[in-house]
């Protein structure tokens, strides 16, 4: 959105309609219109607005903002939900006929809250979509350097267990002081169902359905060899860095691009990445695939990592570990996000090559 001189241009249109502008950018606790099978509201920090399917409500402080957040992320505001709105919409006028007890909002009800915020921030800024990523959590789980790939995979999963186990262990509580506080242990449990612990590192609420644990945790863990994937050819972008944290480079043209902070693993020189179904350059996207492996993780145990990855990338039953890894590459370069040229070569040998950095035109 463009705010220049406090949205100048917007309400210049003929057609604009800019409701309640004077709450844009603020924080905010919002909700969802839609409402079908739980409540589920959000803290917004600073820099965001409201909209009609994205309803937000404003007050106090931080305090407030959590007060506000324990009470409404309850089992009791659930069921009020249902017996307030007749339909899937929750709109603001339903959200205040919402009851609350003033005595009910607590100073342990906020430090739940803002546990179970410090949680899901977390959890949120452990992909890259998030403005906030730092390092693909894969590559930082262990404290020490872990030998392989799958080890660091196992330790991040126990960590994952442990943070999915906390935080429902938060809302239950949460959920306790406020059934205690209305006087409904007669009615209500404090109890949450583990698919609605609303946490990317959760498969259980990331994938729902009828799926067995066993099989939601091997999609997860397909899902996570895909997301160190895109790390890796972010990294080799130079998008992202094995030296230090967050986003490195996201210009054009070369255009302030320092080759001095990729030390460990360097970007590619000329931003060109070319994506092939045979081995035709020794740069190209599976062999600097396979490069970032073997920095990432003990070289002695490439082979072993090269396999665990392929081996959760749909591998085929004839392929080597490598020829999985060119093959993934070769099927997502639109996927990936980059912009890309394709090529037919005269012996029907089909290229892609991403060019995230173009030098010249």
């Amino acid at each position: 959105m463009n705010w220049q001189n406090d949205g100048r241009e917007l309400y210049s249109f003929k057609s604009s309609v800019l409701r309640n502008s004077s709450f844009y950018f603020k924080p905010a606790v919002s909700w969802s219109d839609i409402t079908i099978s739980h409540n589920s509201f959000r803290e917004y920090d600073a820099g965001f607005i409201h909209s009609n399917v994205g309803h937000s409500a404003f007050g106090g402080d931080s305090d407030w903002r959590l007060s506000l957040l324990a009470y409404c992320n309850t089992n009791f505001v659930g069921l009020a939900t249902k017996l307030l709105s007749p339909t899937v919409h929750f709109d603001v006028g339903y959200f205040n006929n919402l009851p609350y007890a003033k005595e009910a909002w607590t100073s342990d009800s906020k430090k739940l809250a803002k546990a179970c915020v410090a949680v899901a921030r977390k959890d949120w800024d452990a992909y890259e979509g998030s403005w906030g990523f730092k390092s693909l959590p894969i590559l930082t789980a262990s404290s020490r350097a872990a030998p392989t790939l799958e080890s660091s995979y196992t330790t991040w999963i126990t960590q994952n267990r442990d943070t999915i186990a906390e935080m429902k262990r938060l809302e239950e509580e949460n959920n306790r002081l406020f059934i205690d506080a209305y006087g409904l242990a007669d009615e209500l449990t404090p109890d949450v169902p583990i698919e609605q612990i609303t946490l990317t590192v959760n498969p259980a609420y990331r994938y729902g359905g009828k799926l067995s644990e066993a099989e939601l945790w091997t999609r997860f863990c397909e899902d996570s060899m895909q997301e160190l994937v895109s790390y890796a050819v972010g990294c080799i972008m130079g998008r992202y860095s094995l030296d230090e944290p967050g986003l490195i480079y996201a210009h054009s043209a070369n255009l302030d691009f320092d080759p001095n902070r990729y030390a460990s693993f360097p970007a590619d020189a000329d931003g060109i990445l070319p994506l092939t179904d045979k081995e035709w350059f020794a740069d190209d996207a599976a062999n600097r695939l396979i490069e970032f492996i073997s920095v990432a993780w003990d070289k002695t145990h490439l082979e072993a990592n090269l396999r665990f990855l392929a081996d959760n990338l749909s591998p085929k039953k004839t392929e080597s570990s490598r020829d999985t890894l060119r093959r993934y590459l070769l099927g997502i370069p639109r996927a990936l996000g980059h912009p890309f040229h394709e090529h037919l070569d005269s012996d029907s040998t089909l290229t892609w090559t991403l060019i995230p950095r173009p030098l010249g035109h």
